[in-house]
């Protein structure tokens, strides 16, 4: 924490020099959470699609609620996690979960009352429990009835949403549900300190005893019980002509790049076993998305093009918001593969493309730049594959991974096992920027798809 503590000061020297804090306000804290609120607000309003999307106006509406809101809740904090859940309360309120909030500076602690509670069919069962000093506390399986005279649904919809995840998913509650029963120190939720259990046929009730685990353990725990504790990349046959593909991630870190590279290689060199394969199994777990074009080439090598024809236009067009952030933003990204792709690579075309046409708008002075979707429909579509398709998926399953399966389950015969996945937004293609107090950062999307045959949300 000395790392920690050494920031924080630093930052309210700055803060206190640069910002005259209002008078009914004692602590700095405020000042710098407003500051960041008031960023995020501008961010969005000067670069996203949403605030002049003329199909969803009301997206501007909830924005200046929201905004209004948040300012109330900044204007009262005193310390760091008061700063920091007042400007994730801004920023989750966007219901978007593409655009997020991460803090800089990690907390090394968390409480928890020595069990860990996730969502199972309607009821929050505890999954992991502690050695305890009696029979009468909380064991793996039993299920929570109610805290402190509030049922444990009630208490996730009204306190933990405000903070995480987007509205009316199961899948979201599934991987929310769990922070019911961790504190981070939000001093805008208050503790369980009584619950009602039931195990088997009998009913019981619990004082809580509340103590600190270390963030490591906690995040640990909280990746198991929700699935983001992920499976490793690779190409198996686990039975007789039966093939398994795990595609954990499609997240481009270097580590993630070697995986799927294998994967790509592994698929290409066997790609006329599996043709030929009785079964063929996509594992999707623990994966959050990342960058959809590892999917399709995955698909490319074991079938070829021919296998998209089956899903057809999965848009319309696409709409880039013009603004300067945004054509620097494209910019960046051509300079980032330029050292790896070279100028005729054409990842760095495609985004050089994307800054030059954005540009050439502003200079019209329009809001948007417009893709049309030239992909054709035909009445003939290629015969399905030999094997049967099996999609695995479980909550996490988000963004490009959404891409991945609308391809896979397109295709005739295809079988979606496994849990739920999480939904996404029309909005996409992300860009993240540091906020003025330098303690987090905001992700945001910067073009919206128009026809898309994935909804909304």
């Amino acid at each position: 924490m000395r790392l920690f503590s050494i920031i924080v000061a630093f930052l309210l020297f700055s803060v206190q020099s640069d910002i005259e804090a209002s008078e009914e306000r004692t602590s700095p804290w405020a000042d710098i959470a407003l500051a960041d609120i008031d960023a995020i607000y501008q961010l969005i309003k000067d670069n996203h699609p949403g605030p002049v999307d003329e199909q969803n106006p009301a997206y501007r509406k909830d924005m200046e609620s929201n905004y209004q809101e948040a300012r109330k809740i900044a204007a009262d904090v005193e310390n760091y996690d008061g700063y920091y859940f007042a400007v994730k309360y801004f920023a989750d309120s966007f219901n978007d979960g593409h655009v997020s909030l991460r803090d800089v500076v990690a907390r090394e602690r968390y409480a928890w009352p020595g069990f860990a509670v996730v969502l199972v069919g309607g009821e929050f069962l505890v999954q992991r429990a502690e050695a305890t000093s009696g029979e009468k506390y909380p064991q793996v399986g039993d299920q929570v009835l109610a805290c402190d005279g509030r049922k444990p649904d009630d208490m996730l919809q009204e306190d933990i949403k405000k903070y995480y995840g987007v509205d009316g998913l199961v899948a979201e509650d599934v991987m929310d549900s769990p922070h019911l029963f961790i504190d981070y120190g939000n001093p805008f939720i208050e503790r369980p300190k009584e619950c009602q259990f039931s195990r088997g046929t009998e009913t019981f009730s619990a004082t809580l005893n509340w103590t600190s685990i270390s963030s490591e353990k906690m995040d640990t725990i909280r990746k198991q019980l929700t699935g983001l504790d992920r499976p490793d990349f690779g190409v198996t046959e686990f039975a007789e002509n039966a093939y398994w593909i795990s595609l954990p991630s499609f997240q481009t870190s270097n580590e993630n790049t070697k995986e799927l590279k294998g994967v790509i290689k592994t698929v290409t060199e066997k790609a006329d076993t599996l043709r030929n394969a009785d079964t063929i199994v996509f594992d999707m777990r623990g994966n959050t998305g990342g960058n959809s074009s590892w999917g399709d080439r995955v698909l490319r090598a074991l079938w070829g093009g021919e296998i998209f024809a089956h899903e057809g236009p999965g848009w319309s067009f696409i709409d880039w918001r013009v603004s300067e952030d945004n054509i620097a933003a494209n910019n960046y990204f051509a300079d980032l593969y330029l050292g790896v792709d070279g100028e005729e690579g054409s990842r760095v075309k495609y985004f050089r493309g994307i800054a030059a046409a954005l540009q050439k708008e502003m200079d019209a002075g329009n809001t948007f730049y417009r893709i049309t979707n030239k992909s054709t429909t035909s009445d003939e579509k290629p015969a399905p594959p030999k094997a049967k398709i099996f999609l695995l998926t479980n909550s996490t399953c988000f963004s490009a991974c959404l891409d991945f399966a609308d391809t896979v389950r397109s295709i005739p015969g295809a079988t979606h096992v496994g849990s739920p996945t999480r939904a996404d937004a029309i909005y996409i293609d992300n860009w993240a920027v540091s906020l003025p107090s330098g303690l987090a950062r905001l992700s945001y999307s910067m073009k919206v798809y128009r026809g898309r045959i994935r909804g909304h949300n």
